[in-house]
């Protein structure tokens, strides 16, 4: 039971994901999230853990939506023409500030902690449970 024992509590993971001078007032940007999966006895060091959409809101703050579809994790697109975000799979939409616009999607996109460290975008990864009004976290 040792690797289990060894869990700090804290929920989400600090990850670097972009360069804050790659990012845009104007439309979210995607970015890989890419980091150490690891589990009680394992570490995978390089993975992609999952993407996320950032867009710059002003001097040193940054908006940050996990892109999985809180309908059933499915990843979100951005349409630029319409400005909104869109899901493939069963055509839920969302505001540019990720609220549920239309379709089966029964809560907002997930939005997700940022910070800027040395011009560098840093968010608190987290992923949560599809299908459910509200925000469960998944380990």
């Amino acid at each position: 039971l040792d690797p289990v024992l060894r869990s700090t509590g804290q929920k989400g993971r600090w990850i670097r994901v972009a360069e804050l001078n790659s990012l845009s007032k104007d439309h979210p940007v995607s970015a890989p999230v890419v980091g150490d999966q690891v589990d009680a006895w394992t570490k995978a060091s390089g993975v992609r853990l999952g993407t996320v959409w950032l867009r710059v809101l002003g001097d040193n703050k940054v908006e940050c939506f996990n892109a999985e579809c809180p309908h059933l994790g499915c990843k979100v697109g951005f349409n630029p023409e319409k400005q909104r975000f869109n899901c493939p799979c069963h055509d839920s939409a969302f505001s540019l500030d990720g609220q549920v616009q239309g379709g089966p999607a029964p809560r907002a996109m997930d939005s997700l902690e940022t910070r800027i460290q040395d011009g560098h975008v840093e968010v608190r990864f987290m992923r949560f449970r599809a299908q459910v009004k509200e925000r469960i976290e998944l380990g």
